[in-house]
């Protein structure tokens, strides 16, 4: 005879409110990381199913049956909560515009690599400030993440690439040469060709007994220098080349929908 829902096994009932805690977590977790509403609902959705099939199983005899997906389910939820703090972690490492480490990224491997000897390689994505101004900040921030993957298309694994400030990149190379970095910077300018950006770059080499801060700004001195000529070269530069750059700029912005 069928005698309603009622809820037996208490061990059973802790682990559904545990697992239901942990999913509700999730669902919030998803809605912070995709922006797209539609996964938003499939992760929210699957999520509940999961939790009210689990937790409650009603049977023909009137009670609720604490199944194998009731104790699966505690353990799917500890997973769940490792994975939301593998994602805050990454979100708190990884700037958002450029998917690139942070600038504390940059330290803490410095740090964690001190024992070897390494190429510093200063960054300066040129003209970010007049494309922002005149363009937009959407403008700057594919500027931005088009330089960034000009840069991961064509490192090697030895190098590992930074955002530390607002148009300022570094890269270690673990265990590089100095030619290694030089070979890397020739190959990053001569992709960036087939965009509108170019950036300025400073090379120095760390060894295991130099101070490594010392080391940093002989780097973005040497940066600097190649700035400096980069701006005299372009104040030289006909008038008409100027207003090749804007075109050039606003074609390949308006042709850019990976920020969309």
């Amino acid at each position: 005879m069928v005698r309603g829902w009622i809820i037996g096994n208490s061990s059973g009932l802790f682990f559904g409110m545990f697992s239901c805690i942990a999913l509700i977590v999730f669902i919030f977790t998803m809605r912070a990381f995709d922006h797209k509403v539609k996964f938003r609902f499939i992760y929210g959705a699957t999520a509940l199913l999961i939790a009210m099939f689990g937790t409650i199983i009603y049977s023909t005899s009137g009670y609720i049956i604490v199944t194998f997906l009731s104790y699966i389910l505690p353990f799917l939820a500890i997973g769940i909560l490792f994975l939301y703090m593998y994602m805050y972690a990454a979100r708190y490492n990884i700037d958002s515009v450029s998917r690139c480490y942070k600038r504390r990224c940059f330290y803490a491997d410095a740090e964690r690599h001190s024992k070897n000897k390494m190429a510093i390689i200063s960054m300066d994505l040129n003209d970010l400030k007049y494309i922002n101004d005149n363009f937009g900040h959407k403008a700057g921030d594919i500027a931005l993440l088009t330089f960034a993957e000009v840069c991961r298309s064509v490192k090697t694994s030895k190098f590992i690439l930074y955002r530390t400030g607002g148009d300022e990149f570094m890269m270690l190379g673990i265990k590089a040469t100095k030619d290694e970095a030089e070979t890397l910077i020739h190959e990053i300018r001569l992709k960036l060709q087939e965009t509108p950006y170019t950036c300025s770059f400073g090379i120095n080499m760390y060894n295991p007994s130099d101070d490594f801060d010392d080391v940093v700004v002989k780097a973005d001195q040497a940066m600097y220098e190649d700035k400096r000529m980069y701006k005299e070269m372009k104040i030289k530069s006909n008038p008409s080349k100027d207003e090749e750059y804007d075109e050039s700029l606003r074609m390949f912005t308006s042709n850019i929908s990976f920020l969309d």
